[in-house]
């Protein structure tokens, strides 16, 4: 509430700024202001906003995103996911920056003899790690000593784990937790391919984009990505690594067989990919679609 009335009084107070609104909460807030009022304003979509969350917040953002000067979505597949709302959304990638490692850059690797899998962000039915770990016993086939690592927040590792031994996987599925910012650069040097088998839920959680694939590539590892969702922008399809559908095991053997054996022009492509997607990039391009909302919104 005290956020509330802190916006309130500041959207009032400034007329001549611009507002940006990101995340559902915000958007709906934003949203009922701009029913009122008419104020410079940018909508960023991450594309679950209209699909998940309690329904008084979805119906507002549906009703007012036309409000907004500009919206802006993260990917094409967020973009998709609003047109029946509003037609004119431009798309700026999500960006990433190099600086939160520790340890900035890595020459170009070559695979490992095992073949080592990562993925890492929170354990989730978003976020796909079942989809991997249904894979692979069709991996193990090929690669008898290959390791899937899991890092991240283990909101859902109780039923992954249950998985996991069910599937007597308990040696080569591994969940590894949290692992700080300071390690993430020696986790991605210990590893070959980056996964994310990422999924659409039926609650309306959605993958915008996939930015922890792009802080792999910076590392120099290609990775393997899911069909149908915001993931299709992070991953140059057969340049950086490969699209596949994720409950695809077969396709996913077949991604992993051509990046092994390309290996080095894959890892090379994803570090020059990564460096398109630095937030010093992503600014400029917000910064001239800021000045166009000036540009033509001139009172």
């Amino acid at each position: 509430l005290k956020f509330v009335f802190r916006f309130l009084f500041w959207a009032l107070s400034n007329r001549n700024g611009l507002i940006i609104a990101s995340g559902s909460k915000s958007l709906a807030l934003v949203g009922a202001f701009l029913y009122f009022f008419n104020r410079r304003s940018m909508a960023v979509l991450h594309g679950h906003e209209t699909k998940m969350y309690g329904s008084i917040k979805r119906f507002i953002i549906r009703k007012t995103l036309h409000l907004y000067t500009e919206a802006v979505a993260v990917s094409k597949f967020s973009k998709d996911n609003f047109l029946t709302h509003r037609a004119d959304i431009s798309v700026i990638n999500n960006g990433f920056s190099p600086t939160k490692f520790q340890i900035l850059d890595y020459p170009s690797v070559n695979a490992s003899p095992t073949l080592q899998l990562l993925t890492l962000g929170t354990i989730s039915k978003r976020k796909g790690q079942h989809n991997v770990v249904r894979a692979l016993p069709t991996i193990l086939k090929k690669y008898p000593d290959a390791v899937y690592n899991m890092a991240g927040i283990t909101d859902y590792s109780a039923e992954l784990r249950n998985e996991i031994a069910a599937l007597n996987l308990t040696d080569p599925a591994r969940i590894l937790g949290v692992v700080p910012n300071k390690n993430i650069g020696e986790l991605f040097k210990a590893n070959d391919i980056f996964v994310m088998l990422s999924e659409n839920t039926p609650d309306g959680n959605v993958e915008g984009f996939g930015i922890a694939i792009i802080e792999a590539n910076y590392f120099g590892l290609p990775a393997i990505g899911s069909r149908g969702c915001g993931i299709e922008d992070a991953v140059q399809d057969r340049v950086t690594g490969r699209l596949v559908d994720p409950h695809s095991p077969n396709q996913f053997l077949e991604a992993i067989e051509d990046i092994r054996n390309n290996y080095q022009t894959y890892s090379t492509n994803a570090k020059v990919w990564a460096m398109e997607h630095t937030w010093n990039i992503v600014f400029k391009k917000y910064m001239i679609l800021i000045q166009s909302i000036f540009e033509k919104t001139l009172t």
